[in-house]
């Protein structure tokens, strides 16, 4: 219990009955608590308190959200207690509003406001004011009292009681802030004492020792006890151990000695509790790490933890809690691992598994292990002490003097490692400051010594030279020789006195330098540039200052700056390149190791300060390369970690023209992890690089956070220094694995590139080879590695990037030191087509497009279709107005769906939307007036909205209001009545576009193939559009939804839904169907696309693509289907062989070519797409396991529960009917033929399912068959069945043109199952009847009973007998009664009947109905065109006709091959394929069935109409050549003389 300035610890139980045990001050109390409407009551043990809840009657206060629709009393009206005052509606029904006591009432919203729940509505004045009692806060200090006393104050007490603290905070019981923070600390250090106490185990293991005495055989315990003694009295000893180990030796020898398995397991049982404290771990830590969504992530956790959800909600709660978790792990780490840790095994793996911590919220966590680990690598601090002592004994020389030299000494070799340092000397000066000089060459990758060949940059204008130029010296070629000097003064004070002397050392004329072999002078700038080479400063200073004042660094860096003006002329003079400050700053004792501050000032920029170089040594600058950074303005952006470089890049452009193109460049130097080895491990490179790069994204993040300007494709820099020895390949791997693991925090930064620079030797004495790697990833689908070595061109003498590896990448050939592209490469080509006076070629379609729709007419080049297909994409571009729908987004989708109608090609819809636009209308926004009630007082109210003349003379021309004109308050005012606005889209007019589209989509799906991809969302009509083109991808973290979980929750009043997702994400709209199928992301949407249209055909008309088949056509059908219960997509794909030595049992379909759509939805059916020999096909199939149907719970309703219904296989539900008619309808508009392996017993009649409209959805099954346009082929599998009502909604005769049905050999059809008929058709007297006839003892029995002649005993005994025969027979009869029936059901029977084609064989049903589809589908296609020859011929008679013509064309001899399909495969397709040359019969056959056809239509209509028949004729000879006239007269003419 806590207020803000103080807390009481208590110790609480929760009991059974619902009641809390508190320990308070040493005593105990039982307490309950019950809510009542208007207060608490409280009993503590046995007396009773109740607190009213805020019970104001002068305030009145709106019970729920909702709106007022008005007060019923007048305000400062009085009301009576009960009396109604207020009317308010909630979810469109209106509730009164009464007080609860008598007063007058003040208004304080106004009809029409939205309401709040608990929002204040009125104020009462009350008529007895006494009535108020207010409840006060109470302000003291809660009493402090003592805790501990209860808990003992024995050590292992303590810990025990800290521990239990700890790991209430891991379960989220956390306290509150101010107290959080202490109370963390003080536990985890009282814990770290006590566990570093080495009597903790002892007093553990004495109070076990306590508890088990007397259980445990004597001489157990005496030899334990002894144990415990010698560790007792040795305790205080460095070296003494906890003699675990011979403890459970002791415990381990007695148990051996124990023969009855009864007593070595009391013995076990009692010495349990020993074990256990033996085997102690040190730490636990329980890890849920799941990725993704919140939502994802707590039905992951549900489906894990089915029944216990207790559990569920225990991690939850404890989540809600991580950044205190997290706290206290890295608080734990600190502890656990000081600052030279040395770890155990276990700490190791846990360490690590704590780096793979990948959230943004376990970072801290995640970097602190690694750095851990890290340190753990690295040689002790005490060692690289003593190297460095080393070394600075070996530079002492015989004077043997001042420290200071050494140092210095030390620093500059250190500093200068990748240089060429020629000599380094020491002199000391007047005042006895010792300094260093040095001189060194520049090493040959520096890029002043790049003889820069390009003057110009990437604009193609010549560059001038800048502040941030960093590095580009470019004006000259400047020697690589250069002299230094590093001098250290106890103050800035000093140095500013002794400047001149320091200056002195270097007014000797500077050495000869050799400059490039190739000499020659480049092209220089200007003409003040034209000094000789030899003029150029290339004296470089150091100083370092020690200051003890905390001075900020702007101020360090404004005093020098001051100064080096004011010496500017003497430090010209002096021939000074570069003078650099090293500050090192002597706070507290806290910051000893603290790293020098650097301010560095150059000669090029008079002086001022380079902001670049800010706290970054000069001499390391080059091995950062930020001279590659050129075409960026860089601001140096300050870290908290040393190591980190972080720039903010600005792309330099045209001067007038906006940035657009801001990145951030994170670049580190790996150092050597001690000072003398130049080598390290692949370990320690792998190690470093990870942690660099998390500390790199720790960065990122901060920075990411803090500025204003968006940045894209930033960029990580790793130079690792040390030589590694390893091959390069498998550097590839590791940095691959990597860069997965952090994938999604490095994609939320819009980290894109990455870059690594190392040296390495293949083997350790081999040649050291400096090797890049570059990591690029542009799209977020491809992360694209190339390796480069450098290699120096001989020509040149220039260093060049070289593919290294049989990848040759976009680096090859190019020069090193090449700057970084801006994003704009494009940018240039603008630059250069509008400086010719015309617009870039690319740039053009942005001016026809400021719409939010994009629409592609694509082609493209598949297996199916080599020569390519077509298809029209549409998508939202939801970087415009949020993806909303306005009139021209309309007007777009429509167009490019008819046009997708009329081309008959398919039709794909991306859908990333926000729904319809909203607007208002800005124009008259900033201008509309309030006519006010009472000025004064606007809660009165408003009479209208007005303009004023002036304003309204303004928009009267845009016809963007209506207004009237009226005289009010003595002016005169437009008031108005319609706002139109002048912009096209603000309202209704956009629900009218969205009707249209909703029309189109509805109509695309009837004609063409329609499919949807949801990325991120599809709100309102884009929710719609999706569902009217029905096969919908879904991407994961994607939602569609109606109305968004925010207005929701402010319509129901109180925060129900936490996100979009909860309403519509695939967790909702894949189960119940409106999905087909889910991804992972974009990528794999548009690939699962792809497959979905590789099934179907490319234009309306076309037929569907069939494939050369991979798996052979006459294969077996190796999984064979069972009476047990299976999975029916083993039938339809295959699955891996269940013996061990065979690898696949090959299913239906040729393999790998099932795609199910609509999984999660209605399981008892099964649905997809299938291949059968290269043939698609549509496929429906059956599940014959019970299924579970979940319901969730509906959060807007707190009394609802998630419910679990189970539903039996091979049967119809409502949910499963709809799901097989959907599918149907959806195979038949993709033009695909339909195999139906029919399995069902019939349909779920129960109440709910009736009232579920079962019925409604089998209709729809029967609909959906009746229009299919392709052959569909029903088939009963082995063992399986078909009845009833199931039977009947797939009986071959809705849709003889196109169904056929097969029943397998061992399958069975009918009415009612065999048991059903049997309790019909077959009841008891029966089967007593075929008793009698069958059985011969019965038989007998009975004969025996019929003779009149017998005693009653007799016949008793005889009637007995039967019966108990009868009793007897009657269970072996009642199944030869079932085998009876069930005998009516067998395919021979169907056969005869006629109600099937053919029975099969399963095993080589694939190879039959192979050639079946490929016959239908050819027949098909002839059909078509008799039918479009002659459109009056019936089904039958062009079948018919067929069958003569094939009779015809074979001989009759060959006709019984009619029934043979592979053969009429064979001569439809020879048919087909001729071309004009040979004319095929069929072709010639039909072009005489259009002459007849024509010729007879042209008849009936002039017998018709006898009127036009002379006209018609002459209306024809006019058409009609010379020759054939006089043909027809010549006709005619016989026909006259006939006739005479």
């Amino acid at each position: 219990m806590g207020r803000e300035s103080s807390c009481v610890e208590v110790d609480v139980h929760r009991l059974s009955d619902g009641g809390l045990l508190l320990s308070y001050d040493g005593s105990s109390y039982t307490t309950y608590m019950k809510e009542e409407v208007d207060r608490y009551r409280i009993t503590i043990g046995n007396k009773t308190c109740v607190f009213e809840k805020e019970n104001d009657p002068s305030v009145l206060r709106s019970p729920s959200a909702g709106k007022l629709i008005q007060y019923t009393v007048e305000d400062g009206g009085h009301v009576f207690t009960g009396q109604c005052y207020a009317e308010i509606e909630v979810m469109k029904m209106v509730m009164t509003l009464t007080a609860s006591e008598s007063g007058c009432i003040h208004y304080v919203k106004r009809a029409g406001a939205a309401l709040e729940p608990g929002c204040v509505i009125a104020k009462l004045q009350l008529d007895d004011p006494s009535r108020v009692q207010q409840a006060e806060l109470y302000t003291g200090a809660l009493p402090s009292i003592q805790a501990l006393a209860l808990r003992g104050e024995k050590l292992h007490r303590v810990f025990h009681n800290t521990l239990d603290h700890l790991v209430h905070i891991m379960n989220g019981f956390c306290l509150p802030e101010p107290f959080f923070g202490a109370k963390l600390k003080e536990w985890v250090e009282r814990l770290m004492k006590t566990m570093r106490d080495p009597s903790l185990p002892l007093l553990e293991l004495q109070d076990i020792m306590t508890s088990v005495s007397g259980r445990i055989p004597p001489a157990v315990e005496k030899a334990i006890k002894k144990e415990m003694a010698q560790y007792a009295s040795n305790i205080t000893s460095v070296l003494c151990q906890f003699p675990s180990q011979q403890i459970a030796n002791i415990l381990d020898s007695h148990a051996a000695t124990l023969n009855k398995k009864s007593e070595r397991e009391v013995f076990f049982m009692n010495t349990q509790s020993i074990v256990q404290l033996v085997q102690k771990l040190v730490s636990q830590w329980d890890q849920r790490s799941y990725e993704g969504h919140y939502d994802k992530c707590v039905f992951a956790l549900r489906e894990e933890n089915k029944g216990d959800m207790a559990n569920v909600l225990n991690y939850i709660f404890s989540h809600a809690q991580v950044t205190k978790k997290n706290l206290l792990v890295t608080m734990l780490i600190d502890q656990q691992c000081g600052p030279d840790p040395t770890l155990t095994d276990e700490l190791m793996t846990i360490l690590t598994e704590l780096t793979q911590l990948s959230k943004t919220t376990n970072a801290k966590v995640a970097l602190r292990a690694r750095q851990v680990l890290i340190a753990s690598h690295l040689p002790s601090y005490e060692l690289r002490h003593n190297q460095v002592e080393s070394i600075f004994l070996s530079a002492i020389d015989m004077y043997g003097h001042q420290f200071c030299i050494e140092n210095l000494q030390v620093y500059v070799r250190r500093a200068y490692i990748a240089y060429e340092l020629n000599s380094v000397q020491h002199r000391q000066l007047k005042d006895n400051t010792c300094i260093v000089e040095f001189q060194f060459m520049l090493p040959t990758s520096h890029p002043n010594r790049m003889s820069f060949s390009s003057n110009l940059n990437h604009y193609g204008m010549v560059h001038v030279a800048s502040v941030s130029d960093v590095l580009l010296d470019s004006s000259f070629t400047p020697p690589c020789q250069r002299m230094g000097a590093m001098v250290s003064f106890r103050s800035f004070q000093e140095f500013t006195k002794n400047i001149t002397d320091v200056l002195s050392c270097f007014s000797d004329s500077p050495p000869p330098s050799p400059t490039f072999p190739e000499g020659g002078n480049p092209v220089l700038y200007g003409e003040e540039d034209n000094k000789s080479i030899q003029d150029e400063p290339i004296h470089i200073l150091n100083v370092a200052i020690k200051t003890d004042s905390d001075i900020d660094d702007d101020g360090l860096a404004a005093m020098f700056r001051e100064f080096t003006q004011s010496k500017k002329s003497l430090l010209f003079e002096h021939g000074i390149r570069r003078l650099t400050f090293l500050v090192a700053q002597k706070v507290s004792l806290l910051i000893s190791r603290e790293f020098p501050k650097f301010f560095t000032f150059r000669a090029r920029d008079k002086f001022e300060e380079d902001r670049i170089y800010r706290h970054l040594e000069p001499a390391l600058a080059f091995q950062l390369e930020l001279n590659r950074m050129r075409n960026f303005a860089l601001t140096a952006i300050p870290c908290a970690n040393h190591k980190m470089h972080l720039y903010l890049g600005a792309a330099r452009v045209e001067v007038g023209t906006e940035v657009t193109d801001y990145r951030f460049f994170v670049r580190a130097i790996i150092r050597h992890s001690d000072l003398v080895t130049k080598e390290a491990s692949f370990e320690y490179l792998h190690n470093e690089a990870e942690r660099l790069l998390l500390e790199a994204m720790d960065e990122l993040e901060v920075a990411f956070n803090n500025t204003t300007v968006r940045t894209d494709c930033n960029h990580i820099f790793l130079n690792f220094v040390p030589t590694v020895i390893m091959d390069p390949s498998k550097i590839e791997e590791s940095v691959r694995s990597m860069v997965m693991r952090y994938g999604s925090r490095l994609w939320k930064l819009r980290v894109l590139q990455a870059e690594l620079k190392i040296n390495i030797r293949l083997t350790p004495t081999g040649k050291q080879i400096p090797i890049r790697l570059f990591l690029t990833n542009e799209s977020g689908y491809y992360l694209d590695i190339s390796l480069y070595k450098e290699v120096t061109d001989s020509r040149t003498g220039q260093i060049m990037f070289q593919a290294y590896g049989d990848k040759q990448g976009p680096l090859h050939g190019m020069l090193i030191n090449t700057p970084y592209v801006t994003k704009d490469l494009l940018q240039s080509k603008r630059f250069q087509a509008q400086s010719l006076g015309t617009t870039y070629v690319y740039d053009f379609p942005e001016m026809f497009r400021q719409i939010g729709m994009v629409a592609w007419r694509m082609t493209l080049r598949t297996p199916e279709y080599p020569a390519g297909r077509e298809i029209i994409v549409i998508s939202n571009d939801i970087t415009h107005k949020i993806g909303s729908f306005g009139p021209q987004e309309d007007m777009l989708f429509l167009r490019a769906s008819e046009m997708a109608r009329e081309s008959g090609i398919p039709r794909i819809y991306i859908a990333a939307n926000s729904g319809a636009r909203i607007g208002l209308a800005e124009e008259i926004r900033h201008m509309f007036h309030v006519a006010w009630q009472d000025l004064d007082d606007p809660y009165k109210g408003f009479k209208y909205l007005y303009l004023t003349p002036q304003d309204y003379k303004k928009v009267s021309a845009l016809n963007s209001v209506h207004c009237e004109h009226v005289e009010d308050e003595g002016e005169s005012r437009y008031k108005i009545t319609d706002i139109i606005g002048k912009d096209e889209g603000l309202g209704v007019e956009n629900l009218k576009g969205s009707g249209m589209i909703a029309g189109e989509s509805s109509l695309a799906y009837e004609e063409v193939i329609t499919m949807n991809l949801v990325t991120c969302r599809a709100i309102g009509i884009g929710a719609y559009l999706v569902r009217l083109g029905q096969r919908t991808i879904q991407v994961d973290n994607s939602h569609i939804i109606l109305t968004g979980a925010g207005a929701l929750n402010k319509v129901l009043g109180r925060e129900v839904y936490t996100s979009n997702n909860q309403l519509g994400g695939i967790q909702i709209m894949h189960n119940n169907g409106v999905t087909h199928n889910t991804v992972c992301d974009d990528f794999e949407g548009v690939f699962t696309l792809l497959q979905w249209l590789s099934y179907m055909p490319k234009c309306k008309t076309s037929p569907v693509p069939v494939i050369a088949a991979k798996d052979p056509i006459d294969r077996p059908v190796d999984f064979v289907p069972t009476k047990a219960p299976y999975d029916p997509r083993w039938m339809l794909a295959g699955r891996p062989s269940q013996t061990p030595k065979g690898s696949w049992q090959n299913g239906f379909f040729d393999h790998g070519s099932f795609m199910e759509i609509m999984q999660p939805w209605a399981q008892s059916v099964v649905v997809g797409r299938a291949r059968l020999g290269g043939i698609p096909t549509g496929v429906v199939a059956v599940e014959t396991r019970s299924v579970e149907l979940s319901i969730p719970a509906d959060p807007a309703n707190l009394d609802s529960e998630a419910k679990i219904i189970q539903q039996a296989g091979q049967v119809w539900f409502p949910d499963s009917a709809f799901k097989t008619a959907q599918a149907i309808k959806d195979f038949n508009r993709e033009g695909l033929p339909l195999i139906v392996f029919a399995n069902w017993r019939g349909f779920s009649g129960g109440m709910k399912d009736m009232y579920d409209q079962v019925l409604k959805f089998g209709a729809y099954i029967v609909d959906g068959l009746r229009e299919y346009m392709q052959p569909v082929l029903v088939y009963i599998p082995p063992q399986a069945e078909l009845r009833g009502g199931s039977w009947v909604v797939i009986d071959p005769t809705i849709n003889p043109r196109h169904m056929e049905m097969y029943a397998d050999k061992d399958s069975r059809g009918g009415v009612l199952e065999p048991e059903g008929t049997v309790e019909i058709k077959f009841r008891r007297k029966d089967l007593v009847k075929t008793m009698r006839r069958v059985d011969p003892i019965y038989m007998s029995l009975a004969e025996r009973l019929g003779t009149p002649e017998l005693s009653p005993p007799d016949r008793k005994e005889l009637e007995t007998k039967l019966k108990e025969r009868e009793e007897f027979l009657l269970p072996i009869y009642h199944q030869v009664a079932v085998q009876f029936a069930d005998l009516h059901d067998t395919p021979g029977r169907m056969q005869e009947k006629g109600v099937i084609t053919d029975i099969l064989e399963w095993q080589t049903s694939r190879q039959f109905f192979y050639w079946r589809l490929r016959r239908l589908l050819l027949e098909d296609t002839v059909k078509r065109k008799i039918q479009m020859a002659n459109t009056e011929l019936t089904d039958g008679q062009i079948q018919a006709m067929l069958r003569r013509w094939f009779v015809e064309a074979e001989g009759a001899v060959k006709a019984y091959l009619w029934d043979n399909n592979e053969e009429v495969v064979i001569w439809l397709e020879k048919q087909l394929a001729e071309e004009e040359g040979a004319r095929s019969v069929i072709d010639e056959n039909i072009k005489y069935i259009r002459r007849d056809h024509i010729l007879k239509q042209i008849r009936s209509l002039v017998q018709a109409n006898p009127e036009v028949a002379m006209d018609s004729i002459v209306h024809m000879t006019q058409h009609i050549s010379p020759t054939q006239r006089a043909e027809v007269v010549r006709i005619l003419s016989t026909m006259e003389s006939a006739s005479s």
